[in-house]
């Protein structure tokens, strides 16, 4: 029994070669234009579950590498505003030694009380201060500022906040809490300036007013080392992040490269596969041409 190929098979044939070839030029096209080899999971999936699973990691990266610039930002502020502090707090002593003299007139006592009752203000607007929607001084306790309008320190415990700054790794301090800076088992430093300013305008006890005055110069000196302790701290945190987002930043880079090498086309390699599915095309569409053309001898040989 002899078989004969219909015009409607041949046909169908002639159709799906160029519907093939179609798709080869334009997914050709697809890949030059875009600069690509998988622009759907359908063009390799295996390598688009790849891609997904790194472009997954760089997106979790890019969340520590905000978090790691807010912490950061932070920590400079928190070191600018420390560094402010301790400048008020040589003022204050100056201005306390300045008063402690005998030589010094009640007059410029009173002057001098006055200005050490601004710097007790001024340091009490640094340990509240906040940045990035958060007390930087508040450690653990955001809910309420380290320190009331009188210089009373919040009743809620605290501890340093800690943050993760890279996967895998353990958290670190983000910061230094009010309690290390501005108290120590004798009191706050704004107890120490309120109870200077009162002795330097006098209680009617010169003496015990002098010893206050030179006691709150003392008071005043620990303070500053305690400010100077904190901000190495500032410092050394300032230094890891530096170093873990130096370490974000080549690890994202190290991704995306492996991103690259999977998703990225062959630019002449996809030219010259547009060259030829093209010409495939043409070829096929001038077979089909000749094939619409035959002749009635063609049907009956």
């Amino acid at each position: 029994m002899t078989y004969r190929v219909t015009d409607s098979s041949q046909a169908a044939v002639f159709n799906e070669r160029i519907n093939m070839n179609r798709a080869r030029v334009e997914a050709a096209r697809e890949r030059i234009s875009s600069g690509k080899r998988i622009n759907r999971p359908s063009d390799d999936p295996f390598g688009a579950d790849a891609v997904l699973r790194l472009r997954t990691s760089i997106s979790s990266i890019e969340r520590f590498k905000e978090s790691s610039n807010i912490v950061k930002e932070n920590l400079q502020v928190s070191d600018g505003a420390l560094e402010s502090y301790q400048q008020l707090l040589d003022r204050a002593r100056a201005l306390l030694t300045q008063g402690a003299s005998d030589s010094t007139s009640p007059a410029n006592k009173a002057s001098i009380a006055a200005e050490i009752d601004s710097i007790r203000q001024q340091a009490l607007s640094i340990s509240n201060l906040s940045s990035n929607g958060r007390y930087l001084f508040g450690g653990t306790r955001q809910s309420v500022a380290p320190y009331d309008s009188n210089g009373v320190p919040a009743a809620i415990a605290t501890q340093q906040q800690l943050v993760q700054l890279e996967p895998g790794s353990y958290p670190v301090p983000s910061d230094v809490t009010a309690d290390s800076v501005f108290a120590n088992g004798a009191g706050t430093v704004f107890a120490t300036l309120a109870n200077a300013a009162t002795a330097l305008r006098g209680t009617g006890n010169p003496t015990a007013d002098q010893a206050t005055v030179l006691a709150s110069v003392d008071s005043l000196t620990t303070f500053t080392d305690q400010s100077a302790s904190a901000r190495a701290q500032l410092g050394a945190s300032l230094h890891g992040v530096d170093e873990a987002q130096a370490r974000l930043e080549s690890l994202s880079l190290s991704y995306q490269r492996s991103v690259d090498r999977v998703e990225s086309a062959d630019i002449a390699e996809s030219a010259i596969e547009l060259t030829q599915a093209d010409q495939a095309l043409q070829a096929t569409l001038q077979a089909t041409s000749s094939f619409g053309r035959r002749s009635l001898l063609d049907f009956l040989t």
